[in-house]
């Protein structure tokens, strides 16, 4: 078994153990209506009493992770190329290597949904947006990519993938017009609201339950 097909083995064995995990925790919450992963999380929303001790139980677990898996961690120059090209057509919130349950993103901003059918409302929220280098065009690293993808769909995150020949070449869509006619601007409430989803589903994911009360 080469590294590729075992990171594929991994992150299929990562999404079993995601859903198993928030399966178990509808049964015993006694959801009885099949709910998505992103119905599951937002139920046990409503039940977190102190949002505060949530956001220092994911920083707890991000310190963790970012010790784990330091060699993700390594920031490409398409990566740096991309951040300063949406910088400056958008002035919103677009964080580097951030953690959603057990996937590391390349970038990710709470600032955008995407819109419903008919543009009433969001059918996703948060956008997270992975650069992907030649490896990416592998077998092994695109299935591994595909995981990843439905994994955060579920959850309700949009995921935008980009090559490096886009980034450099300046051809992605990545243009106000292009942009906006598919993803809306989220208000504080519901960025604060999507954060306080992250936060849970990765204290969750890692069972790192700690001070965090429902």
């Amino acid at each position: 078994m080469n590294i590729l097909e075992f990171e594929v083995q991994q992150e299929a064995r990562t999404r079993r153990k995601l859903n198993a995990h928030l399966g178990k925790v509808a049964t015993k919450r006694k959801l009885t209506v099949a709910h998505s992963n992103g119905a599951v999380i937002d139920h046990l929303l409503r039940k977190v009493k102190n949002r505060g001790e949530l956001q220092a139980e994911y920083k707890s677990v991000c310190s963790k992770l970012d010790q784990q898996r330091l060699s993700e961690r390594t920031v490409t120059p398409a990566e740096k190329l991309f951040l300063a090209q949406f910088r400056a057509i958008y002035r919103v919130q677009l964080m580097p290597q951030v953690w959603i349950g057990n996937f590391l993103l390349d970038y990710f901003t709470p600032a955008f949904g995407v819109y419903k059918t008919g543009g009433r409302g969001f059918r996703l929220k948060g956008v997270a947006f992975e650069i992907d280098g030649p490896i990416h065009e592998r077998q092994g690293k695109s299935q591994k990519d595909l995981y990843k993808e439905a994994s955060l769909h579920d959850l309700g995150i949009s995921v935008i993938r980009l090559t490096n020949e886009q980034v450099y070449s300046g051809s992605h869509f990545l243009t106000r017009s292009a942009f906006d006619a598919e993803y809306g601007r989220l208000c504080s409430r519901a960025r604060q609201r999507l954060w306080s989803r992250i936060h849970l589903l990765t204290v969750i994911y890692h069972q790192e339950f700690g001070m965090v009360r429902f």
